[in-house]
C-alpha cells in the first residue's frame, strides 16, 4: 500500500478530527470530501484499486457508527420498511452472478479495461466468471449501506440543512480548482497543474483538453475529475440551488444563492460537456413538469432573473467570439449533436459499446449475463446487459420511489416552508442525476458519493415529513 501526500495530509487531518470532533467531525469531512473524486488517499494492492478520500472517511464513519450502535444491542437498529426496494435490488444482482456460469463462453463481453475514446480502445472478452464480478458487486453493496446509515442519521431536517450549507462549501472549491484549470491550460502553462496532480492523485497521469470548449476555450476539469463529471456534480449544485430559489427561502440568504447559480450554471456551460448541457435540459424540464402539477412552492421570477443573466452574458460573448449564431450553432453541431445524428468520434464508440450491451440482454433478458460482466456508457444498459430486467426494474423503482416521495411533500398541506424546499432541492438534484445516469457515464458515476448523499437525505427527508405529519393529524 502506498500512500500520496495528500494521503498522509489526510490522515493526519482524520486522526486530528477523531480527537476534537468524534463522529460528527468525520461525518462533515465525508460530506466534504465527496465531490473530490480525484484526490487519493492510497492505492491498495487489489487490483490497483485506489482509495479516494470520500471513501476514506466513509470507512471511519460507518466504523465509528457501528462501535456505537452494536454495544447499545438490537433496540438501537432498526430496519426501516422504506429499505424494501435496496434489499429487492442487491438480491437480484447478487443472484445475476450465476449467469457467467451458465452462459460461460458462449458470449462476448467489453471488457472493463475499455476505453471509450476510439473503436479500436475497446477489448472484447469471452464470458467467464471472474474475481472482478465479486470485488464490482462491494460497490452497490458498501453504496447502499452507507445510504440507510446517512438516513438514520440524517433523520432531522436541520442535519439536512447542514449537508446542503458542507456541499454548498466544498462546490466552491470544485468551482475554484476547475477556473484555474482552465485559465492555466488556456495560457499554456500548465506546470503548476500537473505538480498539483502529483501531489493529490500520485502518479502523473495529468489530463486535459486544449480545445473543444465553447468560446474557443479548453473544456473545463477540476477536482471533481474530467469534464462530464464536473458538470453533472455542477448539475447537483445547481438543482439544490434552484430548490431555494424557487420556494424564496432565505435559508442561504437571497443574493448569495442568487450569485451561487449563477456561477454554477456558469460552470456548467464551461465544462463545454454534452452531459451537462443535457442535464440542464432534464433540470428545466423537471421544473416546467412541478409547475404543471400546480404545486404551491415555485416563485418563477427571482429563478429566472440569474437564469436570464447568464443566458445574455453568454449570447453576448457568443457573438463576440463566433460572430454570427450560425457559427455557434455549428460549435454545438459538431462538439455535441454530431455524436448522435453522425454517430462520429466517441458517439461512435458509445454506439457501439451500447450495441454489445443489448445483444447481450437479449441473449439473457431476466438476469442478464452477471453483474460486473460487461462494461457500458449508460447505466440504463449497464443494468440491462448484466442483471436483465430484474436488475433494471428494482433499481428504477428504488429511483423512482424515492422520488415520489419527494413529490408526496410538495403537494402536501402538512409540510413545512423547510421541508418543501428541501424536498423540492432534493427531488431536482436526484430526478437530474437519475435520468441523466440512465443514458451517460454508466456504473462509474454509481462510485460518486454526492449521488447517495442526496439519496439518503431524501429519505431523511421524508421520514421527518411522517413524524410532522402524524403529529398534526
Amino acid at each position: 500500500m502506498s500512500f500520496t501526500v495528500w494521503g498522509l495530509g489526510v490522515v493526519l487531518v482524520a486522526i486530528g478530527i477523531l480527537l476534537l470532533k468524534g463522529l460528527r467531525g468525520i461525518f462533515s469531512a465525508f460530506i466534504f470530501t465527496a465531490p473530490l473524486f480525484i484526490t487519493v488517499v492510497s492505492t491498495i494492492p487489489l487490483g490497483n484499486t485506489v482509495l479516494r478520500t470520500s471513501y476514506f472517511f466513509a470507512i471511519i464513519f460507518l466504523a465509528g457508527y457501528a462501535m456505537l450502535k452494536i454495544p447499545q444491542g438490537r433496540k438501537s437498529i432498526r430496519v426501516h420498511k422504506d429499505l424494501f426496494p435496496v434489499f429487492i435490488y442487491l438480491f437480484v444482482i447478487t443472484c445475476s452472478l450465476i449467469m457467467p456460469f451458465f452462459l460461460k463462453g458462449d458470449l462476448q463481453v467489453i471488457s472493463f479495461d475499455s476505453s471509450i475514446g476510439t473503436l479500436q480502445s475497446i477489448e472484447y472478452d469471452k464470458l467467464r466468471f471472474r474475481l472482478s464480478n465479486l470485488t464490482q458487486l462491494i460497490y452497490p453493496y458498501f453504496q447502499f449501506i452507507l445510504y440507510a446509515v446517512l438516513a438514520t442519521y440524517l433523520h432531522k431536517v436541520a442535519n439536512v440543512k447542514k449537508v446542503f450549507k458542507i456541499l454548498m462549501f466544498s462546490s466552491y472549491l470544485v468551482l475554484a480548482t476547475g477556473v484555474i484549470h482552465l485559465i492555466l491550460v488556456q495560457v499554456g502553462d500548465i506546470s503548476l497543474l500537473k505538480w498539483v496532480n502529483v501531489i493529490v492523485t500520485g502518479p502523473d497521469n495529468f489530463k486535459s483538453a486544449p480545445t473543444g470548449g465553447i468560446l474557443g476555450l479548453p473544456r473545463m476539469y477540476s477536482w471533481a475529475s474530467e469534464p462530464g463529471y464536473t458538470s453533472f456534480f455542477f448539475l447537483m449544485i445547481l438543482s439544490l440551488l434552484s430548490g431555494m430559489l424557487l420556494t424564496d427561502n432565505n435559508f442561504l440568504g437571497r443574493r448569495r444563492k442568487g450569485i451561487d447559480f449563477i456561477f454554477f450554471l456558469g460552470g456548467v456551460i464551461l465544462t463545454a460537456g454534452t452531459t451537462g448541457y443535457a442535464g440542464l435540459v432534464i433540470l428545466f424540464a423537471l421544473i416546467l413538469l412541478v409547475k404543471i402539477s400546480g404545486a404551491d412552492v415555485l416563485n418563477l421570477k427571482r429563478y429566472l432573473r440569474p437564469s436570464i443573466i447568464v443566458v445574455l452574458v453568454v449570447l453576448i460573448l457568443v457573438m463576440v467570439n463566433f460572430s454570427s449564431v450560425s457559427i455557434f450553432g455549428n460549435y454545438i453541431g459538431n462538439e455535441h449533436l454530431s455524436k448522435i445524428t453522425e454517430l462520429t468520434g466517441s458517439g461512435l464508440t458509445r454506439f457501439t459499446i451500447v450495441e454489445n450491451n443489448i445483444n447481450n440482454f437479449l441473449k439473457s433478458p431476466i438476469l442478464g449475463i452477471g453483474y460486473g460482466s460487461e462494461r457500458s456508457v449508460a447505466f440504463s444498459t449497464f443494468l440491462l446487459a448484466n442483471t436483465g430486467l430484474l436488475g433494471f426494474l428494482s433499481y428504477n423503482f428504488w429511483g423512482l420511489n424515492l422520488m415520489k416521495k419527494m413529490w408526496n411533500i410538495l403537494q402536501s398541506k402538512f409540510a413545512s416552508k423547510n421541508q418543501k424546499t428541501f424536498a423540492l432541492g432534493l427531488f431536482l438534484s436526484f430526478g437530474t442525476m437519475f435520468l441523466l445516469m440512465q443514458f451517460a457515464k454508466s456504473e462509474s458515476l454509481f462510485l460518486a458519493h454526492y449521488f447517495w448523499i442526496v439519496a439518503a437525505s431524501m429519505l431523511a427527508l421524508h421520514r421527518g415529513f411522517k413524524e410532522r405529519k402524524k403529529k398534526l393529524t
